[in-house]
């Protein structure tokens, strides 16, 4: 590997135990695109691509699979520093209260605000994103502004926000950046997955960089 980056995105198509199978709608994670095991994703050649001053790795991880996100994030050279959070919230909203004349504040529901979200206990209404670092990457932060909690709207299986990628825009204006397993190209990053470029397996475009 030639390329060397400084922030990594990775969003990894987790394996699931539990199938989700309640209804007809296709929910389970399998059902809806190739997953991996987490032996699989524990070897891949993450640590090869970080620079050799520091990286910070950002790992979207389910709630169900917390553990086996930390072990990820560890065969990858990895210290967990941050959890962020994403919050998933309705297409809109503020609907009720755009409907009423005046606002009782003491009144207000905030279930009203969130997505309904998958779960056989509790409904998940929020994704982790695991933050670590490896090397001397804190000198590069270059604005320390961000909270760990953002708020945005909740679509189909699986996609996340750009959020995540503003806010490390921000933190880390002019180093080299990668996203792995991504669906769609964005400007200013490397972005690897089998949906984008030359649709490669992951392993492959590793190996090209």
């Amino acid at each position: 590997m030639s390329k060397k980056f400084s922030v990594i995105v990775c969003d990894p198509p987790w394996k699931f135990s539990d199938k989700l199978q309640q209804s007809d709608v296709k929910r389970g994670a399998a059902a809806n695109y190739n997953t991996m095991s987490i032996s699989d994703i524990k070897q891949l050649p993450v640590k090869m691509a970080c620079h050799p001053d520091g990286a910070v790795l950002c790992l979207w991880v389910p709630s169900s699979l917390l553990q086996e996100g930390l072990d990820v994030m560890s065969a990858w050279g990895f210290f967990q520093k941050q959890v962020w959070v994403w919050i998933k919230i309705k297409k809109d909203p503020f609907a009720k209260l755009k409907k009423q004349k005046k606002i009782d504040w003491d009144k207000i529901d905030f279930n009203d605000f969130l997505s309904f979200g998958m779960g056989h206990l509790g409904r998940n209404v929020h994704e982790i994103v695991l933050v670590g670092t490896c090397g001397k990457i804190s000198s590069k932060v270059k604005n320390k502004s961000q909270r760990t909690v953002f708020f945005y709207e909740n679509t189909k299986h699986s996609k996340k926000p750009e959020l995540l990628q503003d806010k490390l825009e921000l933190m880390f204006p002019g180093v080299d950046k990668l996203e792995l397993f991504a669906r769609r190209q964005r400007k200013g990053w490397c972005c690897l997955g089998n949906e984008v470029g030359e649709k490669l397996d992951i392993k492959d475009s590793l190996a090209k960089l």
